[in-house]
């Protein structure tokens, strides 16, 4: 996937610590908002002669995508004087996916990591992998194989997915 331009990319998070207020973020000045009704996700854009921005915000973590490292930098002091934050450096993981830059200035995206995760909090890290989990042609029944009892852990597993 090319980046378009895009080379550099840092992501912060916004240090919290204890709330006991409900806190709103306000459009930031320069940037529109690209909102999406599926999605939980705000992705602020900002446009000038020089170059263009994105910012992703997901509850406290934020990415910044820029042609321009002064502008990012800019950006992060910006914010940093309403919020505590901390910066995480060159983008490598958000969301559950792995980002790895090529040699060329674009990148890779991969769920690996938050996949070997899922697999270890299931206890199934040690499965292998098989082109069909399961007999296409099996009748289930619900007095059929054992009962699972750890709720919890099949709710989080299955929302994980």
């Amino acid at each position: 996937m090319a980046a378009a331009g895009f080379v550099f990319q840092r992501q912060v998070a916004i240090n919290r610590g204890d709330l006991h207020d409900e806190i709103h973020m306000t459009q930031p000045r320069g940037f529109e908002l690209v909102a999406h009704k599926w999605s939980d996700v705000s992705l602020f854009v900002r446009k000038t002669k020089d170059s263009i921005t994105f910012m992703l915000v997901y509850v406290d973590d934020i990415v910044i995508t820029c042609s321009s490292s002064n502008t990012i930098s800019s950006i992060i002091q910006q914010l940093n004087k309403t919020f505590v934050l901390k910066d995480m450096g060159s983008l490598h993981y958000f969301l559950g996916i792995g980002v790895t830059k090529t040699c060329d200035g674009g990148m890779v995206l991969s769920q690996t990591k938050y996949i070997k995760d899922i697999l270890l909090k299931a206890s199934m890290q040690d499965y292998k992998a098989v082109p069909t989990p399961m007999t296409s042609n099996l009748t289930l029944t619900s007095t059929d194989g054992e009962v699972f009892n750890n709720l919890s852990l099949y709710r989080s597993v299955v929302g994980s997915l």
